[in-house]
């Protein structure tokens, strides 16, 4: 009996001491994934398990069946881009059920599959193939014949995104954006108990243009909103500013949008 007990208590005392495991460096992502993204302006991430991504499959075409039955496997997604490359990354799918549904896919828009020998496939889309290659459980989606990207993100989008919160479900980034006057942008989606909470940060290059451009996502929102025959609140809506920032929080029920899907 007292060995039983010395031996409780070494191993309580060992599990106390154990130092905790590093937090991974951004939300959503694995270290495994974040460490390849390379030196990108624009990153989206999704977390579809924490979304319910039997949910979200509803987003993919119908036909065929088999697109919705892959997104229901997926786990998490990612986007990146780098000036005019693209990246995707997807855990969770089966190669040889990503490759058949592909193929059903192609063959139903007239597109071509080509097979990669054992590593992977290609999916013509009219001139610059997206390349699907397996990782592990990872499938990494590249544009043509344009490398992986590669090594860790800037220091400044490592900046953007520890504002993010480590509870988040989803988020993106974008850096340096002339064309909409904007220096950096930066959201994230957060699941409450009964809805969704949205936020959105900008920072401008010039004086007042964030505040008119989170006016602007905000009144394209609630537009696209009323399309899908939701009956929009304005109280949904926060949007604060300063003449070079501005903060979009949007808290979105959930069942104001389930009653639209029906």
């Amino acid at each position: 009996m007292l060995r039983h007990v010395v031996w409780i208590a070494l191993v309580a005392c060992s599990a106390h001491h154990d130092p905790a495991p590093p937090a991974q460096k951004l939300p959503v992502l694995p270290d495994s994934i974040t460490t390849q993204l390379g030196n990108v302006g624009l990153a989206i991430a999704i977390d579809l398990k924490g979304l319910e991504a039997a949910n979200l499959a509803t987003l993919a075409p119908a036909d065929p069946p088999c697109m919705r039955r892959i997104l229901q496997s997926a786990r998490l997604g990612a986007l990146t881009q780098s000036v005019a490359t693209w990246q995707g990354y997807i855990t969770g799918l089966d190669p040889a059920a990503t490759r058949a549904c592909v193929t059903e896919f192609a063959s139903r828009a007239g597109l071509a599959v080509k097979d990669h020998g054992t590593t992977g496939f290609e999916l013509d889309v009219g001139g610059t193939p997206a390349v699907f290659q397996t990782q592990g459980d990872l499938t990494l989606i590249t544009q043509g014949t344009e490398p992986p990207h590669a090594g860790e993100p800037s220091a400044e989008l490592y900046d953007l995104l520890a504002k993010v919160p480590r509870s988040a479900k989803g988020w993106f980034v974008a850096l340096g954006i002339p064309a909409y006057k904007m220096k950096n942008i930066v959201a994230w989606l957060e699941l409450m108990s009964d809805g969704f909470e949205l936020t959105l940060q900008l920072e401008s290059t010039t004086k007042d243009e964030a505040g008119v451009e989170a006016a602007r996502v905000v009144n394209a929102f609630k537009d696209a909103m009323r399309g899908n025959g939701v009956k929009v609140e304005d109280s949904w809506f926060d949007i604060k500013s300063t003449p070079t920032a501005a903060t979009v929080t949007a808290r979105l029920p959930t069942a104001a949008l389930g009653a639209a899907a029906h």
